[in-house]
């Protein structure tokens, strides 16, 4: 398990502008820095899918102490993935697996 950022209050991130972007990215990794004794370099897209982010999101991750970032996009990660979209690399939903509802 990895503890990750995922934005202060779960908006989809492609229906903000930059700068509300940067603020929900950048204040929800300050947060988790300030109260877990753990470098936090993941991020989540909130919601997933393509057309929950832009290039804006992209870029604010990569200009940021972010390693990698999750995009939900239901399959196995890549050598092109990894290569090629380090900051939205597909994840399984939990809620595809047995017992991964909330009831």
């Amino acid at each position: 398990m990895i503890i990750g950022s995922h934005t202060i209050s779960h908006p989809c991130l492609s229906k903000l502008d930059k700068k509300e972007q940067e603020k929900e990215i950048i204040e929800s990794f300050d947060y988790l820095s300030r109260i877990i004794d753990h470098k936090i370099n993941t991020f989540c897209i909130p919601y997933g899918g393509i057309h929950t982010f832009n290039n804006h999101t992209i870029n604010i991750l990569k200009n940021s102490d972010y390693s990698f970032a999750f995009n939900v996009e239901s399959k196995n990660i890549t050598n092109y993935d990894l290569n090629h979209s380090i900051y939205a690399l597909p994840r399984y939903d939990c809620n595809e697996f047995m017992y991964g509802e909330c009831n």
